[in-house]
């Protein structure tokens, strides 16, 4: 089989062409040939398939399983075609020349080797010939425009390197048509206009080649309004002065020399000759998952090349930052390599030490000094001053074509006396700092770097130990990847380790990282760089006190998220100085800002935190760990009472001194901080039992109850309320486990576990007697009801929810008494007694009404509703299921939204109006479906029955 990227998709089997007629298999296939080797995860190709929607659709997973089965059977005829299923995603592999884009790129490799111009030219014209129009033409997917321009920035590159080649060549008469034609299908691609209008005036078409020259400027004008680029411009002045060193080389006999581009300055007597700096180090052997920022970089180049990027007199800067680790020198030098040829004039390679072994970063003074030397300027034409220095160095590489990479820079004001004046030059600046200043004043381009996923990380291992030695072990391989936490740099110390040794399984490798009690430790490559903890302090050894406090404090966060808000509290420090110290952490990347204001820790800094933090005592890290719990019960208590004032009331002790708390301006606000806070609060729960922090242990899960029990997550109010009673327990605290007991009762209810339930409630009944409380008797009545409603006993039901009642009027709770109120005429609907139930629940629609209570006033309509259906009022009926939707809506009860439009449904429906009761059914199933599934296929039943 053979398969085509370089114009339409193509597929054929021994000459005869395959049609692919369906869309996701199509592009799916496009995806799996553009990562032709390594595996793709099926998330990227539902991105890339479904980009254009509004979002993928529920069974997008399913459907690239069923293209990749449909391929997989189109590929049996050919054995050398592979489609694999690997820990990463799926990997699609065939035979060496069967894919036009690696023959294309295995040719323009060989044009690198070979002896003179004639041969490098014709292999670079068999590698163009392999094109057959724009790539991928043919599939239409948004998330494949990325690929596709690349790729067409690749042929625009190897086209212009090989007319510049034939150029050398002397054949400007052969190639001013195929330019006219690339310049008119590229209009504003200023290094094309050069090329053609060389070609032309080597021709004897000076006239033509300033003619062009005139309308380029022209239509720049008029459609993009800039000017030239500096390059071209100098191009059109040296035609214009009838320059003689833009003759044709082979007229001055120099048929064999180094290519030489359209805008080189030729030597004059007063000039001495251009020596061309080669600096670049080696890159890194291996360099995977990263290739969406490669195409960034590319995309940034060749925006710069086709005039596309604003800015006259100024060169493409790219900041790479990301933390330690990362891989942000080894992207930048593989970058700097695959384009070093597009910048024939030279390559510039500083390493700033802005973090690293010496104490100080380099001096400005000394790296400008660096390049002159670098640009063989003679000690004696150096100026004195910086200023001089910096000047000089700038004038020598003004116009041309250089590409520096900046390596490890400290900060922004280091690297800006280094950046060169050249619209034609390309800055590569990498920095575990953000250079944002760089951004805002000198328009660099930022381009973060982030852990690898799962799959990177075994690609690159892969690409170290090969597929057999991964497969063999494949529960030890993902070990190690968990281990290593999707850095890097620690990928490739265990790599190294493997590689060193490699008759050992990596079972024993595992088994040493396992059994370390320095788990850190264990990442150390035997030198500096290649020792996670070193490499680590180099950012974290000159923060101020204030920063390196807070730095070290969020090693007592759980995690898996930090607010401001946590951190100050967790710390003790004002906000303003926390905000300043966080800002730094981003800055530094010892600190990921997630999402505005949230902030994580990765796992490895984790640990570097962990280990300065033991230096504090263990005195300092209680009080940050309890200002920390402090501070999630006083927010998480605040927000409870917002979101249920009726609840039976708990006492707290006053938070530490430095905690500083959540603000709520109502209901929503606190509905969505514990959305938002969901995961910390668990994570925080868990580390306050496991401390002895008791009292938070049992009341976290107190001012949780409501949002778990809305939003479905029962599971977690089990468990949650589990840690409560055995929190509340240790402590001796009676109030604490009745309220415990009746959770877990409540929680058990809504899984349908009523035998459980029954025993909780029944121990949460008998407490609150022992401790003559009548309000946590009546709100342990209220959910016997509710239990044995489940059972279908509405008397029982009914004789609870009166206790109830009783109960809340004895301890003079007014919201305790509507609730009692609307679940007596509840139970009284249900037992067909429907007059008796408006009674009760018109009741409590007054109190409800007089304390604006939302949640209740939900319940109590739709309870009215139910009455009314029941007398066969059914336009009433269908107004009090309304009003209830309307208000379960606007309070953001889900659960309790869903099953009111269920009933709202068959009301409809028993009104006849058939297609407003599926409507409300369709609405009713969205918001199930995530929550209770039987409930969901109940729906899903009564919809297909209509």
């Amino acid at each position: 089989m053979e398969f085509g990227l370089l114009g339409p998709l193509a597929i054929s089997h021994e000459g005869s062409p395959i049609t692919l007629t369906k869309a996701v298999p199509r592009a799916t296939l496009a995806v799996l040939l553009l990562h032709h080797g390594h595996p793709v995860a099926v998330e990227r190709i539902i991105d890339v398939v479904w980009s254009e929607a509004d979002g993928p659709p529920l069974t997008a997973r399913s459907m690239v399983q069923r293209s990749v089965n449909s391929l997989r059977e189109l590929f049996r005829v050919d054995p050398e075609t592979t489609l694999r299923t690997r820990p990463g995603g799926y990997e699609l592999t065939c035979r060496e020349g069967a894919l036009d884009l690696r023959r294309f790129e295995d040719l323009v490799d060989q044009a690198d080797g070979c002896g003179s111009l004639r041969e490098m030219a014709a292999v670079l014209r068999e590698a163009l010939r392999l094109w057959r129009g724009d790539p991928l033409s043919d599939v239409t997917n948004r998330g494949l425009e990325s690929f596709k321009t690349g790729l067409t920035e690749r042929r625009l590159t190897v086209v212009e390197r090989c007319i510049e080649l034939e150029l050398q060549l002397g054949r400007h008469q052969e190639i001013v048509a195929e330019l006219q034609s690339w310049t008119d299908t590229h209009p504003f691609r200023e290094s094309m206009l050069a090329l053609l209008m060389l070609a032309l005036h080597r021709g004897g078409r000076t006239t033509d080649a300033l003619a062009a020259y005139a309308d380029f400027r022209a239509r720049l004008a008029e459609e993009v309004g800039t000017d030239p680029g500096t390059a071209v411009r100098m191009l059109h002045e040296r035609i214009l002065n009838n320059d003689h060193t833009l003759a044709a080389p082979v007229q001055r006999g120099v048929d064999t020399a180094i290519p030489q581009t359209a805008t080189d300055h030729a030597d004059t007597p007063s000039q001495p000759a251009w020596v061309v700096p080669r600096q670049l180090p080696a890159g890194p052997r291996w360099l995977v998952g990263r290739d969406e920022q490669l195409a960034q970089l590319g995309q940034a180049l060749a925006a710069r090349e086709t005039g596309q990027m604003a800015g006259a007199g100024t060169p493409v800067v790219v900041v790479v930052d990301g933390m330690a680790g990362i891989g942000k020198t080894a992207l930048a030098l593989t970058f700097a390599h695959q384009v070093s040829d597009r910048f024939p004039d030279g390559q510039l390679y500083l390493n700033l030490r802005g973090f690293g072994p010496a104490d100080t970063p380099m001096a400005t003074g000394e790296a400008v000094r660096t390049c002159l030397d670098a640009l063989a300027v003679a000690v004696d034409d150096i100026p004195t001053s910086l200023q001089a220095q910096a000047g000089l160095y700038r004038s020598l590489i003004a116009n041309r074509r250089m590409l520096v990479v900046l390596d490890n820079a400290a900060d922004a004001e280091q690297v800006r006396p280094l950046l060169p004046a050249s619209p034609a030059s390309m800055v590569i600046i990498t920095s575990r700092r953000r250079l944002e200043s760089l951004v805002a004043t000198d328009g660099a381009i930022p381009l973060a770097l982030e852990v690898l996923n799962a799959a990177q990380a075994y690609a690159l291992l892969e690409a170290g130990m090969g597929a057999a030695r991964l497969a063999a072990e494949p529960d030890e391989v993902d070990e190690l990847i968990a281990r290593c936490a999707g850095l890097p740099l620690a990928l490739r110390i265990v790599l190294a380790r493997a590689l060193t040794r490699p008759g050992f399984a990596l079972a024993a490798l595992v088994s040493t990282l396992r059994a370390a009690q320095d788990r850190l430790g264990s990442f150390d490559g035997g030198d500096p760089v290649t020792n996670l903890r070193v490499v680590f302090s180099w950012s974290y050894r000159d923060l101020p006190a204030d920063t390196a406090w807070v730095f070290r404090s969020l090693a007592v966060h759980p995690g898996p998220e930090m607010s401001e808000s946590s951190t100050a509290s967790t710390s003790g420090l004002s906000r303003p100085a926390t905000r300043a110290a966080l800002a730094e952490l981003v800055q530094l990347h010892l600190l990921q800002e997630r999402a505005p204001g949230r902030f994580s820790l990765h796992d490895l800094i984790r640990l570097y935190a962990v280990d300065h933090l033991h230096g504090d005592g263990d005195e300092v890290i209680g009080r940050a760990r309890q200002r920390l719990a402090d501070h999630y019960l006083h927010s998480a208590h605040r927000a409870a009472m917002l979101l249920y004032p009726s609840r039976d009331p708990i006492t707290i002790a006053a938070p530490l001194p430095g905690v500083c708390l959540d603000e709520f301006a109502g209901e929503l606000e606190a509905r969505a901080w514990f959305g938002t806070e969901h995961a910390v609060l668990l994570a925080v729960l868990h580390d306050a039992a496991r401390h002895g922090l008791h009292a938070h242990a049992w009341q976290i899960p107190w001012s949780m109850v409501d949002y778990l029990d809305w939003g479905g997550h029962w599971r977690d109010y089990i468990a949650t309320q589990q840690i409560a009673l055995d929190a509340s327990a240790a402590l001796g605290d009676l109030n604490g486990q009745i309220r415990a007991h009746r959770g877990l009762g409540r929680a058990h209810l809504r899984l349908g576990d009523i035998e459980t339930a029954r025993g909780f409630l029944t121990r949460s009944l008998q407490l609150s007697r022992q401790s003559n409380d009548p309000l946590g008797e009546a709100q342990t009545h209220l959910i016997l009801a509710w239990m044995h409603e489940q059972d279908s006993d509405f008397r029982s039901a009914l004789g609870h929810a009166e206790q109830a009642l009783e109960g809340m009027r004895a301890g003079h709770d007014g919201r305790g008494v509507a609730n009692a109120l609307n679940t007596v005429g509840w139970y009284h609907t249900l037992l067909g007694q429907h007059s008796t139930a408006l009674r009760y629940c018109g009741q409590a629609l007054e109190q409800h009404e007089q304390l604006d209570d939302p949640q209740g006033h939900a319940d109590t309509w739709d309870s009215l509703g139910h009455a009314h259906r029941g007398l066969q009022d059914l336009p009433q009926a269908i107004t009090c299921y309304t009003r209830a939707v309307e208000l379960y809506r606007t309070i953001q009860h889900g659960y309790d939204e869903a099953t009111t439009q269920a009933s709202l449904a068959e009301t409809l429906l028993l009104s006849g109006d058939k297609d407003r009761a599926r409507a409300a059914w369709e609405h009713a199933l969205t918001l199930l479906a995530p929550l209770d599934p039987d409930e969901a296929d109940a729906i899903r039943s009564r919809l297909t029955a209509l």
